[in-house]
């Protein structure tokens, strides 16, 4: 017997930089920049008669200067947000447009966040962030620019085939004196963010917590399938009970003793409620998708279908035991799953499915 949830969805070229750094009296400009990248040298060489405070989340430290107190410019630096200041131009911006779902957007947000830190940008821009499913989904751990649609100009174009899922380390790398960079779609590599860190986390991670945590549930298992039956040009398709089956074995070998209590979240309730395999399963349909993502991120165990939800649901997995099981066959021949999943999750062959 299976317990079944559901409730509504909630709804979820410009004068030059030195020019614009002018002086200002009796007033304070604050302009936040990445403290690692050129901008951050010109700011210091402009201020000759100016008291410089560098603030960090925790600590302030002042910074005299022989100035008239009376008669100075106060400039405010931090290490890791950026500006939305009008007072500059900026000199090396990496920004990006989202589309798609929750789990594109967080490839987009995170995608680029990374690329602007390798690149020691002066400025990571999310265009149309204001009541994106982003914005309504996460919390900032580093706040981005809300770009104009000037901002999101740029002099280099990047993007990814939604099939390849290959890292291109030439996005980090390039030169920092002239390329401002809109990021695309589909940067969907984590190696794009593993060294900077993710910008955000879920606002729903402590419910998804103590979700867990109160109806004792060890295992998470996504079942994502109306979209890919429907949608044949997603290249994808609806995996089989089978799957799951030996999805659940492979959680058995690797955790010997395991006790699965487990919830599967999922868009078709009626095609999961109608499979054995999750007899005896808490089964969430219709619900939140950002309570469910959370939910299955905090499940030690975790078992995704195809998609960006499920790798997310996967990646944001605080623990650090954690066992997260995927379809491993890949999209196309070209799609390059080595940069797309990382190397301590337990892959599902076709070949295991078969045997299984």
């Amino acid at each position: 017997m299976s317990f079944f949830l559901s409730h509504e969805l909630k709804s979820m070229n410009s004068s030059n930089n030195q020019n614009q750094l002018k002086k200002i009296e009796n007033e304070i400009i604050t302009i936040t920049v990445n403290k690692n990248t050129s901008i951050y040298e010109k700011l210091l060489q402009s201020m000759d008669t100016t008291t410089l405070i560098q603030s960090t989340d925790t600590t302030t430290t002042t910074i005299p200067s022989s100035a008239d107190d009376n008669n100075k410019t106060v400039v405010m630096i931090t290490t890791t947000a950026v500006t939305s200041s009008q007072l500059i131009h900026h000199t090396s911006q990496v920004s990006v447009i989202l589309r798609g779902r929750l789990g594109n957007q967080l490839f987009q947000a995170a995608s680029s966040y990374g690329i602007s830190v390798s690149r020691g940008a002066s400025a990571w821009c999310i265009k149309d962030l204001d009541n994106s499913i982003l914005q309504q989904s996460v919390v900032f751990n580093v706040q981005p620019v809300k770009c104009q649609q000037q901002d999101a100009e740029a002099e280099v174009y990047i993007s990814e085939d939604k099939k390849n899922m290959e890292f291109q380390s030439d996005f980090m790398n390039a030169s920092l004196s002239h390329n401002n960079v809109l990021v695309g779609d589909y940067l969907q590599s984590f190696r794009y963010f593993l060294s900077s860190g993710l910008p955000f986390q879920l606002k729903t991670q402590k419910f998804g917590e103590e979700w867990v945590k109160k109806h004792n549930v060890t295992v998470g298992i996504h079942v994502r399938r109306t979209d890919l039956i429907a949608d044949k040009g997603l290249n994808g398709k609806d995996l089989s009970m089978q799957y799951f089956k030996v999805a659940l074995d492979k959680l058995r070998q690797a955790t010997p003793n395991l006790n699965i209590v487990a919830v599967v979240c999922t868009d078709d309730g009626h095609w999961v409620l109608n499979q054995p395999v999750f007899d005896n399963m808490i089964i969430r349909y219709g619900t939140d998708p950002v309570e469910d993502m959370a939910i299955l991120a905090a499940c030690q165990n975790f078992i995704m279908s195809i998609g960006t939800f499920g790798w997310w649901s996967g990646y944001l997995n605080p623990h650090i035991n954690k066992n997260i099981v995927y379809y491993a066959t890949p999209y196309t021949a070209q799609s390059k799953y080595s940069d797309h999943f990382p190397p301590d999750w337990i892959p599902v062959t076709d070949e295991d499915i078969s045997q299984g």
